[in-house]
């Protein structure tokens, strides 16, 4: 969540910007691209030719020139969505999906483990193939399942596994676990099952990307250090709210949660990154240390804190929320909460437009959109309480109000007691 000041007296956010209809019109590209499926040279040629006769439009003082960027955002959109919700190329992995067993050669980018199912889950870079004594050049991501409650490996090691890709299979009736979505959020179109220790073999280590080998690290530290200092299941509660990590959870405890309708509790929200970076101004003018140094270190241990939560929607929305805001002090510009917030969103779908899809994105921005939008009309309304409890109340009226139609489709619960 981000701190809200009274902003109902403040005339700004209560016009449209253009930000916004940006991203709806994006967003609702996105939405037909789901939908629609177009050859990716013809779209690109079309957005192309729509660009220049656009550029003429504006030149020539036209009025077509507005209508004509709405279509191009909208078949941005599309295109997007196709581009990487489909995976493309005859050399792609997902083409050698059989029922006969392959070597398979490629880097570990992600390590995740699973105590409810006992597995280990890999999420691979495949860069080459043997099948029938011959190798091949492929390129694709691919996940991994290791069921053999053994797994030494780690980030960056380069291994040979020996098994038959899989294609996950669509969801067909409603209500079901979209497995094959959640797999196409993370760019990953096929897996493969190890149940035996033989299948799987390290043969070296590649060059790693530094950021996200020290993000790794830290984060094995954490889990490490907490895991040594709290017992269980303690301890997974406080990875979670940490690292907005939820695979060590026990069903039992995630249950518990979501019966309760409070589940966003253990995701980072804007709260974590608002109190590290209040800390940092703190730590900072303590030191006396210079205004632009200060926002452009803040602006990068964000950044890293950010990578060593894995990248996740709700972290990289709110550090890029308050990345805009402190960035706004140093060039002397007043914050704008809705500019900051459509932005952060448009990035994140340019990114991966599949996370359009993705609980954790919509649960992050529609809430907090929900409290920047209404919770100065809830303080309006409740002047008569003492205003320490009239602004704690509002936020918490506010964001119920956006959780709840989320929870109810995405867990099937509503719980009054998570205001």
């Amino acid at each position: 969540m981000c701190p809200i000041k009274d902003l109902s007296s403040n005339n700004q956010y209560n016009k449209i910007r253009p930000l916004f209809v940006i991203l709806f019109l994006y967003i609702i590209g996105t939405v037909f691209g789901k939908f629609i499926y177009f050859n990716l040279i013809f779209l690109y040629i079309v957005i192309i030719l729509l660009l220049i006769i656009t550029l003429v439009s504006f030149l020539k003082q036209w009025n077509i020139t507005t209508a004509l960027l709405f279509l191009i955002m909208i078949l941005v959109g599309i295109f997007n969505y196709n581009l990487n919700s489909k995976p493309s190329g005859n050399e792609h992995i997902i083409n050698f999906v059989e029922d006969k067993k392959l070597i398979i050669f490629g880097t570990i980018l992600e390590k995740e483990y699973y105590p409810e199912q006992e597995k280990y889950s890999l999420k691979f870079k495949v860069n080459q193939i043997e099948k029938e004594g011959q190798k091949r050049k492929v390129k694709g991501i691919t996940l991994i399942n290791i069921y053999t409650g053994n797994c030494p490996y780690e980030y960056g090691d380069v291994l040979r596994i020996q098994g038959r890709l899989v294609k996950p299979i669509a969801k067909n009736n409603y209500g079901e676990f979209d497995y094959e979505l959640y797999l196409a959020q993370r760019r990953i179109f096929t897996y493969v099952n190890i149940w035996q220790d033989k299948d799987i073999q390290k043969i070296g280590e590649e060059r790693i990307n530094l950021l996200i080998s020290f993000s790794v690290y830290v984060r094995n530290k954490i889990k490490g250090i907490i895991g040594n200092l709290i017992d269980s299941p303690y301890d997974s509660l406080l990875i979670g709210m940490l690292l907005g990590e939820k695979t060590c959870l026990s069903p039992e405890v995630k249950d518990v949660f979501i019966e309760s309708g409070i589940m966003h509790i253990l995701a980072i929200s804007g709260l974590h990154i608002g109190i590290i970076t209040f800390a940092l101004f703190v730590f900072f003018n303590f030191l006396h240390i210079p205004k632009r140094i200060k926002i452009i270190s803040i602006i990068v241990i964000l950044i890293m804190y950010a990578s060593i939560t894995g990248f996740r929607p709700s972290v990289v929305r709110a550090s890029i929320m308050f990345s805009l805001l402190i960035m706004g002090k140093l060039i002397n510009r007043r914050r704008n909460l809705y500019t900051s917030l459509f932005l952060a969103a448009l990035i994140i779908l340019l990114i991966n437009p599949l996370t359009l899809y993705d609980a954790g994105f919509l649960l992050s921005f529609i809430v907090t959109f929900f409290i920047i939008y209404l919770s100065p009309i809830f303080q309006e309304l409740f002047l008569k309480i003492p205003d320490w409890i009239r602004k704690s109340l509002s936020v918490s009226i506010a964001a119920w109000l956006g959780i709840f139609p989320l929870s109810a489709y995405f867990f099937y619960k509503v719980s009054l007691i998570a205001i």
